[in-house]
């Protein structure tokens, strides 16, 4: 029996049945959606990271000015647009486990209640960084040691006032990486979008027209810098939680 027709005997004796109902498909499709939107964002982001920003360091100022044109503007929409994408559908799909959790514990108010203490908890922490990161006095090695005060200060937070009864592991591990990954959607618009816009202004102008830089040229990008970095690094227990919801159930509201 050649290969092909050993393979067609082993496909005819499958038995293929998709799940019945529109829900299973709804969450088929936000989870595939989900993983595809964040590996364009994340791998962005170490991109960005790890090879254009020591890259473009290397580069003679001229050149350097005319590869951000062609860089800067492509990566900063990839990275708005794919954190985006991946928020939008992760936090359908986070609304989807609470809706479960708490038609199980047989009150569905549960879950909005639930979700507007995670939105508040991990709203706050984003403000304070944010507000910490524009005041502009702080160096870069305690902005971050404050992203990761308010990382965890924002989980055990939003942790001690969802759990309960009712609440599954995969919905308390989702509200700590969607929670992580909200401050990073946040950032994507609120810190590094704005930033990029006027970086991508001023260098166009430079190149096209001579204009000088500004003196706050240096500090957007050490802005920029930072962030990026504080993003690498964030997704590290971001991962592990969204892994944990379904592979490692060690958290419980009882």
């Amino acid at each position: 029996m050649n290969f092909v027709a050993l393979m067609t005997a082993v496909i005819l004796k499958l038995n293929v049945m998709f799940p019945a109902g529109g829900a299973a498909m709804e969450q088929v499709v936000l989870r595939w959606v989900h993983i595809f939107a964040a590996i364009v964002w994340v791998g962005a982001l170490y991109y960005t990271a790890i090879v254009v920003m020591p890259g473009m360091m290397k580069l003679d100022p001229a050149i350097r000015g005319k590869a951000a044109l062609v860089l800067m503007p492509r990566a900063a929409a990839v990275g708005r647009f794919g954190a985006a994408i991946t928020w939008l559908a992760g936090f359908r799909y986070f609304m989807i486990y609470a809706q479960t959790d708490a038609a199980n514990a047989g009150d569905p108010s549960l879950a909005w209640r639930w979700i507007g203490i995670w939105f508040a908890c991990w709203v706050v922490a984003f403000a304070i960084f944010m507000g910490a990161l524009q005041s502009g006095k702080l160096s870069p090695a305690i902005l971050n040691l404050l992203a990761l005060i308010v990382t965890v200060a924002a989980a055990w937070v939003n942790l001690t006032l969802v759990a309960g009864p009712a609440t599954s592991n995969r919905t308390l591990c989702i509200s700590v990486g969607g929670g992580i990954g909200t401050m990073m959607f946040l950032a994507a618009w609120g810190i590094v979008w704005r930033a990029q816009k006027k970086t991508i202004a001023w260098v166009r102008a430079a190149v096209e027209q001579g204009t000088p830089l500004p003196p706050e040229f240096m500090k957007v990008q050490q802005t920029l810098g930072v962030v990026v970095i504080i993003g690498c690094w964030l997704t590290i227990p971001l991962l592990f939680f969204m892994e944990a919801a379904s592979h490692f159930p060690f958290l419980s509201g009882n």
